[in-house]
């Protein structure tokens, strides 16, 4: 979750640096690096976030029980 969130953190930089005139090589650079990061790590987030889900279901009935509101 952290390099996700720092993916969009950085590439809302960028975004913010270009939308304010500053269209430079490396603002761009940045904000393609950044939105590749996201698209990279996104997936790979969910996946490891269902995974969790399914161990703690597995392990913890009552916990996931508790989450959902039954």
């Amino acid at each position: 979750a952290a390099f996700l969130s720092s993916a969009f953190f950085v590439g809302a930089s960028a975004a913010w640096h270009l939308l304010r005139g500053r269209d430079t090589p490396a603002m761009r650079k940045m904000l393609s690096m950044a939105m590749w990061m996201a698209l990279i790590v996104a997936p790979v987030q969910a996946m490891i976030g269902d995974a969790h889900g399914l161990n703690t279901l597995k392990h913890q009935p009552a916990k996931i029980a508790a989450i959902e509101g039954h």
